[in-house]
Formats: C-alpha cells, sequence, structure tokens
C-alpha cells in the first residue's frame, strides 16, 4: 500500500464526517423537511343525531368514488338526496377519509373542507360539487375507506353528521373507472321485456 494511501475504514469515516456536515449545515440554514402531522381516525364521537328527510328509504348502496376524476361523496348513502335542519347555521362540513386495515390502518388518507356560502341551519346532502372542490388524488390506494362528516357552526361548534336512525354511510369505496358503475337489480318484467 501507498504510504499516503486511506484504507476503507478511513474513507468511510471521512464520508461520514462530510455527511454529517452538511446534514449540520442543512438544518442551520432551514433546509430541514417539515415536521408532518398524521391524523388518525378520531375516537367515537357523539354525533349531532339530525333531522333530515331523506328521497328514499336508505339503500344500502355503498357510496362509490374514482380516485382522480370524483369529489370525496357526501351523500348519506349510494342513491338517496337527503334535507337536513341544524339548530345553527353551518358555515362548513369537513369530509375525512381514513384507511382501512393494513399497515396504515385508522390513518387520514384525504380530507377537505366544503364552505357554505351563505351559512345556513339547511343543507341538502349530497353537497354541490362547486369550483373550491378537491379531486380525490388518484394516488389513493383502491378499496374501502371510512369518512366523517363535521358541520363546523359560525358560533364554533363542531357536529358529527349522523342521523337519528344512524343513515348516513361511513363507508366509501374507491374503485377503478372501468368498475365504477354500480347496477341496480333487474326486475322480472324488465328482463322479460329485454328477450
Amino acid at each position: 500500500m501507498h504510504p499516503g494511501a486511506k484504507t476503507g475504514h478511513q474513507w468511510r469515516m471521512a464520508l461520514f464526517n462530510v455527511a454529517g456536515l452538511a446534514s449540520l449545515f442543512a438544518i442551520a440554514c432551514g433546509s430541514s423537511a417539515p415536521a408532518q402531522q398524521t391524523q388518525t381516525l378520531p375516537n367515537t364521537q357523539t354525533p349531532a343525531l339530525l333531522s333530515c328527510e331523506l328521497s328514499a328509504p336508505t339503500s344500502g348502496f355503498a357510496l362509490q368514488a374514482i380516485p382522480g376524476i370524483d369529489h370525496v361523496p357526501t351523500a348519506f348513502d349510494g342513491v338517496n338526496t337527503a334535507t337536513c335542519n341544524f339548530n345553527e347555521q353551518i358555515e362548513s362540513i369537513t369530509v375525512r377519509l381514513f384507511s382501512v386495515g393494513g399497515p396504515l390502518d385508522g390513518i387520514q388518507a384525504h380530507s377537505e373542507t366544503i364552505n357554505v356560502q351563505p351559512p345556513s341551519a339547511t343543507l341538502v346532502f349530497p353537497l354541490e360539487a362547486g369550483g373550491d372542490r378537491k379531486i380525490l388524488s388518484s394516488l389513493l390506494r383502491l378499496g374501502g375507506y371510512t369518512r366523517t362528516m363535521e358541520a363546523r357552526t359560525v358560533g364554533g361548534g363542531t357536529l358529527v353528521i349522523q342521523t337519528e336512525s344512524f343513515e348516513v354511510s361511513t363507508d366509501v369505496f374507491l374503485v377503478d373507472a372501468p368498475n365504477a358503475t354500480t347496477f341496480a337489480p333487474i326486475s322480472a318484467s324488465a328482463a322479460h321485456n329485454a328477450s
């Protein structure tokens, strides 16, 4: 070995020292990555138990959305509209999706706050998909999520949106575009007329 040559251990130590100095310089200059706050599925909260009028009996149809195309669903179930009366005027609705199963179980995957302009004590669900609504990220995995919806009152209070009969579905399924259609059962007379 040449008298001035460095050994493998000396090279590793030199690289370690350079990497350490670069890290200290980055932190001192404010180049560190911002800390991320991870939201998890909240503990069960008492719902507002709203007085709502649904367009039909609860359907049992799953709520579905296509990542990259749709907004997070704000309907109560897969087919109904609902008109709800609150005790106070509502200024915004926050809708969140939480992962179900796997290593991300209970971790917030999507959040959107929808402003109600002007504030109102009567709202129709699903909420309109206006220009300020966010599209679901196309990076979200397909499958089931738990949805929460909360209303914020003009007085600063927060209400979990749910009816007395628990008709607000908390399950949302993100599906691929070709599989997004949910077929309703065909009646016997419609099947006979088709043949």
